[in-house]
């Protein structure tokens, strides 16, 4: 089963969708989760320069283009499968949180309650290379609200967060073509996540020329913030709230000569540092 998962990750990269979600958001009655879901994600590519490589967003004088660091991927998978539609909102408990960060394995457990009061158990593989380690206490302390959209064509967009109620994001993940699947006030709460285009020069890629593109990750009250071009690594520090921030993939493209090719791409972990 493991070298199945890890092959999964070492594909991850490779492995890219553009049209409506199915299924209903799952909540506990009573509970006021304050995500607002819709059934399909409305997204004007005109106005946003992360699903948009044709509309520049105007460059930061004082962000320089990064070297990318080395090779690095994500992988990470719901119930073992990282590739079927999904579309799940769960009010959750941690039941169980094993790491191998030597092997870059971190496995989590939940039971989760579902819309009928049913309770369901459901776990979580993610992989990393180069090797980190998250700390899984912090999974441990509060109630947890776990969204997962997965949305499978000639590619996959996949998308995770983890949120505490109490803390707000304590992980998300992205391997897809747009940031986030829905409205993005609230899927990186507290934080304020957007790519930077502009900054690094327009070269020859796998299918065309493409730009390397960054993310750049804030708080709320913008009082910080990182700029991390893909390939790179690096934390958002904060005396009460800080965030390790991988960046393995982020880039568009200017010009196209494959089929079934997205426009844009990013892959990311975001994880909270206890």
């Amino acid at each position: 089963m493991r070298a199945a998962l890890l092959l999964c990750a070492l594909l991850a990269c490779g492995c890219q969708s553009s049209f409506g979600l199915e299924g209903d958001a799952v909540s506990e009655p009573g509970v006021d989760v304050v995500f607002d879901w819709v059934a399909d994600p409305v997204i004007d590519p005109a106005a946003d320069p992360a699903v948009d490589p044709s509309v520049d967003a105007p460059p930061d004088a004082t962000v320089e283009c990064t070297p990318r660091s080395g090779d690095m991927v994500i992988d990470f998978l719901l119930d073992g499968d990282g590739y079927g539609r999904f579309n799940l909102t769960l009010v959750c408990t941690a039941v169980e949180f094993e790491a191998e960060p030597d092997r870059g394995m971190h496995e989590l457990w939940l039971s989760c309650r579902s819309d009928e009061g049913l309770l369901e158990e459901h776990h979580l593989f993610f992989y990393t290379y180069p090797h980190i380690t998250i700390d899984g206490e912090i999974f441990m302390e509060d109630e947890l609200i776990v969204r997962w959209v997965a949305d499978p064509i000639s590619w996959t967009n996949r998308w995770l967060t983890i949120h505490s109620v109490e803390v707000g994001l304590l992980l998300a993940a992205v391997d897809a073509e747009f940031l986030v699947p829905r409205e993005p006030d609230t899927w990186f709460e507290p934080l304020v996540v957007g790519l930077v285009s502009g900054v690094c020069p327009v070269e020859w890629g796998f299918c065309g020329t493409w730009e390397r593109q960054a993310l750049e990750v804030s708080f709320w009250d913008a009082h910080d913030s990182v700029t991390v071009f893909d390939g790179n690594m690096k934390p958002l520090e904060d005396p009460d709230n800080s965030y390790d921030v991988m960046v393995p993939v982020a880039h568009a493209y200017h010009t196209v000569a494959c089929e079934d090719v997205a426009l844009t791409w990013v892959q990311a972990l975001i994880y909270r540092l206890p």
